[in-house]
């Protein structure tokens, strides 16, 4: 955390709604909101509106952060459903190039040894 006024700014490139997930983020927090998944468990909640639930305040998150990066259809649907402004991004991880790896003397892109 920063002891001053300062931003962290974070990729929220991940797979949302597990039972530990804290919500809302930390107001330092500043989100990249890029190849995001909402999992099911989250669509109850996320149409809550108790203010002593902190998942009440998941809508209002996305809609402050908005465009929200989808990273599969069904979130991306979910989050059109729900008033909030999203796009399809993937998810971040389809941007990288695999390295080549040496299997039996040969360099290979293919995680199981082929060409």
């Amino acid at each position: 955390e920063p002891n001053d006024d300062r931003k962290v700014y974070l990729y929220f490139n991940a797979w949302w709604g597990t039972p530990t997930m804290t919500w809302p983020p930390p107001d330092y927090i500043e989100p990249i909101t890029l190849s995001m998944h909402l999992g099911p468990t989250l669509y109850p909640k996320f149409r809550q509106t108790d203010p002593a639930d902190p998942n009440a305040t998941l809508a209002p998150f996305l809609r402050q952060h908005e465009p929200i990066g989808a990273r599969d259809t069904k979130t991306l649907q979910f989050l059109h459903d729900s008033n909030v402004t999203a796009l399809f991004s993937a998810c971040l991880t389809m941007t990288l190039s695999l390295p080549p790896v040496q299997r039996n003397g040969s360099a290979s892109h293919d995680a199981r040894g082929g060409a």
